[in-house]
């Protein structure tokens, strides 16, 4: 009768602790990550699309990573992401949005526009 009961026991203690382990394992796959790549030398709309950016993903907790891709320490994760030039990039390690357009189109004329499409991007990568 105790060895049934020690290996009950045993038992529902590796279900919870396997449980536990694939919770973790599924936040870290569904972290969500923004990336800004610009160059060195930069215009009054690439430092807005930065700017109205980071303000939009401030609200939701998200910090935005700001890289110059003229450096080569930048250049792995920017190709891991898709990024060839000068991109806005929100991530959750398997799918990426690419707000690029909309960041350089809305950023100056329209900065809520921008934040609006970078929330409903924010929003499908996390319930992926």
């Amino acid at each position: 009768m105790k060895t049934v009961f020690l290996s009950l026991l045993l038992m529902v203690g590796v279900s919870c602790f396997a449980q536990t382990e694939t919770s973790a394992e599924k936040q870290e796959d569904s972290k969500i990550e923004a990336f800004y790549f610009h160059n060195t030398r930069r215009c009054e709309t690439c430092k807005a699309v930065e700017n109205v950016s980071s303000e939009a993903l401030k609200t939701m907790q998200i910090q935005l990573k700001s890289l110059n891709i003229d450096k080569d320490e930048n250049m792995a994760i920017a190709e891991k992401v898709g990024a060839g030039g000068q991109a806005l990039i929100i991530t959750n390690g398997k799918k990426n949005i690419d707000l690029t357009n909309k960041g350089f189109m809305y950023a100056r004329s329209n900065p809520d526009k921008l934040k609006a499409a970078i929330e409903k991007a924010v929003k499908e990568l996390d319930n992926e």
